[in-house]
């Protein structure tokens, strides 16, 4: 699991539901005062893995300026309305194609 969003609240709801043996990554940038509750029982009992990252602040305008070089428009692209889920998500696992899931696909620009 991957707190991406930086909020204790967040965090706890996913470590209530992080199966055993996983491993939780805490990305998110946090207010300083922000704590979460966390015993090493806890840690323990799910023999959970705990992964802290932090972010270069000289990478990211970087890289947003990249975007403009690369060729992302190359990349397949296909759309699937919202039931067919299951079928977007095995063909986002083949790394092949951008895939979208629209509840309307009919009225987006992109074609399934």
């Amino acid at each position: 699991m991957v707190d991406a969003v930086g909020r204790a609240a967040i965090a706890r709801d996913l470590l209530n539901r992080i199966r055993k043996g996983g491993t939780f990554l805490v990305f998110g940038v946090a207010s300083p005062d922000d704590t979460l509750a966390l015993t090493p029982r806890e840690v323990y009992d799910k023999e959970l893995t705990i992964v802290g990252s932090i972010i270069n602040p000289y990478t990211h305008e970087r890289a947003v300026a990249m975007l403009q070089s690369l060729p992302l428009d190359a990349i397949p692209t296909r759309t699937f309305p919202l039931p067919d889920y299951e079928s977007a998500f095995a063909v986002q696992r083949e790394g092949r194609e951008r895939i979208y899931i629209a509840p309307n696909p009919e009225k987006t620009n992109r074609h399934a």
